[in-house]
This record gives structure tokens, C-alpha cells and sequence, in this order.
């Protein structure tokens, strides 16, 4: 049987989701390396009886930045006090990855918000979609989450929020809500779809460009945060505005690793300048 919290971790799968091939691969599967979606080179490895997923970057974007996102979009998240899943970076062989832990277990599941819109709603957008979303919300205290993770996707700049990736925690014997799931897959922020070419715009004419760019629900991300920006909000919004994120701190051998790469350095320093302006914009809209 698969047993996703039981079985062990078959190291072929690990090294072959990371190219690395492997001739050791079983023609059968009871390991929950199988079972993770997404075009990521990405496992699941266990370590200390704790399960963590490890994802490395895409090939669809020039910079390969999907871990470092994932890691600033988890710190941005602490700050402003959100319920989020913690990513940290670490090195795989020859790359940096990023890893956070399990947030599911034999208890609790994960049923995305696509589970709870019937097939009409599902094909919505816009305004449409998200007022369907908080008539769900409502009934089951998501609204404030919900506003959460527009504000956040707004002020990051997530293009790859969908109905996959987020949605509620539940009991897996019951199939019962226990509480909205925590904020997660952000490794597509600004962070890694701008080019390198648009890192020598400045600032003021990047925020512009950014803002105007429409995610999942067809909104632009300066609309997200006019529209969900709120009072609990302010306070990590201010400490963003006034550079928060330049007190962060890598790991040695991931520090090495990135500042290597001067387009690494240059993107990251680009990142915490527009997530300041972003801050500073959406704190006018608090309510």
C-alpha cells in the first residue's frame, strides 16, 4: 500500500527528480515521491522522522529563482503576521533548493478550494470568482485568510495563485473544515518572472509595471491591495516599508552559493526595493 506518512523514501526517485538518472529506478511505487504535481524538479525526503519537500527551479524562467521566491515570500509572510507555510534554502548537490515541511498528516488533509467550487464556479473569474469564494469563506471562517492571500499575492506579486493552491484543512476521517490551509507555492512572485533586462528599470517604473499585472482572479496586483489591504496588516507593511527584509540572513553555504552569481545578487537587492514601494502603496489603502 502507499502509505504516505509510513513508507520509506526511495533515494533513486530523489536523484531522478532532480536529473540526476538513476538505472535504480522501481517499475512499482509505495513512495509518496509519486504523488507531488507541478512542473518543479521537486521529493519529499524525511529527516529526523520530520517530512520535508525539496523543489529546485523550472526552465521557464531565465532567472531560476523559484527557491529564493519561496524563501522571501515565507519571511515577508512572518513579518506581516500571516498563517504560512516556513520555507528555508539548502543545497542539493549543485543547487540551491528550497525546503519547508509537510503541513499535512494521517489526520489532517488538504482539500484545495477547487473541491469546493461545483464546475460553473470553477470557470468564473474576476469579481465573480472571489465573491464565491467568501460566500464559502463565510461559512467556514476563511474571509480573513482569503484577504490575506489576495493582499500577499498583491504585494509579492504572485502570478501562479490558482484554485490548487489554496483552500482548507480537514479531517481525513471526517472530511469536516478545521481551518483555512496555510499560505503556500509562492515561487512565482516577481522575484522570478521579471527578466534580467528589467532589473535596470528603476524602481519607481518596475512598481508601476508590476502592479499592473493581472494574476489568477484577473485583477491587477495593484488592485489586490487596494481591495484587501487591511488594519492587521499595517504593521508588517511598515516594517516592510522601512526594509525589513534587508536584515536577512542565509545560511553560509546558500550565501555562498547565490552571491556567486552577481544576477542572483542583483534581483534579490531589486526584490526588497520594490516590496518596500509595494508596502508603502498598499499601507494608503488600510482599513
Amino acid at each position: 500500500k502507499i502509505k504516505l506518512y509510513e513508507n520509506k523514501f526511495n533515494k533513486s526517485i530523489k536523484l531522478a527528480a532532480f536529473g540526476i538518472i538513476s538505472n535504480d529506478l522501481p517499475h512499482t511505487a509505495k513512495s509518496p515521491e509519486y504523488t507531488t504535481n507541478g512542473m518543479l524538479k521537486k521529493y519529499w525526503h524525511k529527516e529526523k522522522n520530520n517530512i520535508y519537500l525539496l523543489k529546485s527551479h523550472s526552465h521557464m524562467y531565465e532567472s531560476g529563482a523559484e527557491p529564493l521566491s519561496e524563501y522571501f515570500a515565507a519571511q515577508i509572510a512572518s513579518i506581516i503576521g500571516l498563517s504560512y507555510v516556513k520555507y528555508d534554502l539548502v543545497k542539493f548537490y549543485d543547487e540551491i533548493a528550497s525546503r519547508c515541511p509537510i503541513f499535512t498528516s494521517q489526520d489532517e488533509g488538504f482539500l484545495p478550494m477547487s473541491y469546493c467550487l461545483d464546475s460553473d464556479d470553477r470557470r468564473k473569474k474576476g469579481n465573480e470568482l472571489s465573491e464565491k469564494i467568501l460566500q464559502i469563506c463565510g461559512k467556514s471562517h476563511l474571509k480573513e485568510h482569503f484577504e490575506d492571500m489576495m493582499m500577499f499575492d498583491g504585494l509579492i506579486c504572485n502570478i501562479d495563485r490558482h484554485l490548487g493552491n489554496f483552500g482548507m484543512m480537514i479531517d481525513n476521517d471526517t472530511q469536516e473544515f478545521i481551518r483555512p490551509a496555510p499560505l503556500f507555492d509562492n515561487g512565482l512572485s516577481m522575484m522570478t518572472w521579471l527578466y534580467d533586462s528589467d532589473l535596470k528599470e528603476s524602481v519607481e517604473n518596475l512598481n508601476n509595471f508590476v502592479g499592473g499585472v493581472k494574476g489568477y482572479f484577473d485583477l491587477t496586483f495593484d488592485t489586490h491591495l487596494r481591495f484587501y489591504t487591511r488594519k492587521r496588516h499595517a504593521k508588517g507593511l511598515e516594517e516592510l516599508k522601512n526594509g525589513a527584509l534587508k536584515s536577512l540572513d542565509f545560511p553560509k553555504s546558500i550565501k555562498s552559493h547565490a552571491y556567486k552569481n552577481k544576477k542572483y545578487l542583483e534581483r534579490i537587492e531589486c526584490f526588497i526595493k520594490i516590496i518596500s514601494k509595494r508596502a508603502e502603496y498598499a499601507l494608503d489603502f488600510v482599513k
